[in-house]
């Protein structure tokens, strides 16, 4: 049996052109700046739909995730690593977000919980 081929327009919220836009974007800041946390940070947030509920995989200690709270509707970070989850706590109090004790290969939340997921500086 023949696997159909992947259709990049099929990806549900897929924006390919947002996506070259800010690849594009983040070379050139790379080029300049070399300056790869405050950069990849800043193209990691923009990334992202304001006002939306984000799942972020592999959360660590909240570094990204207080910056993604204080835009998003909630952020809720997710780490298996109970020591990053301690100061991810910390580092969010006040803020929208919520953390979990968890692996990105088995989310314990109901389908279409999240408008988008983030995946990034993470081992």
């Amino acid at each position: 049996m023949a696997v159909p081929a992947l259709s990049f327009a099929a990806l549900d919220g897929l924006r390919l052109t947002r996506y070259h836009r800010h690849a594009a974007k983040w070379s050139r800041a790379m080029a300049i700046r070399g300056d790869t946390t405050g950069a990849e940070r800043d193209f990691l947030l923009d990334m992202l739909a304001d006002h939306a509920a984000i799942l972020e995989i592999g959360c660590g200690d909240g570094r990204l995730t207080r910056h993604i709270a204080r835009s998003a509707r909630h952020v809720t970070g997710i780490d298996p690593g109970a020591d990053g989850l301690r100061n991810a706590r910390q580092a969010t109090r006040g803020l929208h977000a919520s953390l979990a004790c968890a692996s990105g290969a088995g989310l314990p939340f109901r389908a279409a919980s999240f408008d988008q997921a983030l995946f990034a500086l993470s081992l």
